[in-house]
């Protein structure tokens, strides 16, 4: 009796110390495979946009309430866009800071 409790202690023990060391390699073999195949884009870079003969016209809408603080970076980082045909809409809806200021001189 004593036997076979002790071999069901050391394989109690042996899943807690032992299972939580096998499933960390799992997970990094795991997340190396799923980097190669839905990762990594071999020469692919952000930049690059397919090649059409029009592009439709976008217009990227953007909430301003209270947002004097953060509405320059926001709207400069907007204005960056690769793509040809779009417009930037700041809807300023009430704010109570400067924001209308930075919008006009913007």
């Amino acid at each position: 009796m004593a036997f076979s409790l002790n071999l069901i202690g050391v394989v109690v023990a042996h899943f807690i110390f032992h299972y939580p060391l096998m499933m960390s390699y799992i997970w990094m073999v795991g997340s190396v495979i799923h980097y190669f195949l839905w990762e990594r884009h071999d020469g692919d870079t952000e930049d690059d946009m397919p090649v059409l003969h029009e592009y439709p016209a976008v217009s990227i809408l953007v909430p301003c309430h209270n947002e004097g603080e953060n509405i320059r970076d926001t709207l400069e980082f907007l204005l960056r866009q690769k793509y040809p045909n779009f417009e930037i809409v700041a809807i300023n809806d009430g704010s109570t800071d400067n924001t209308l200021e930075i919008l006009v001189d913007m």
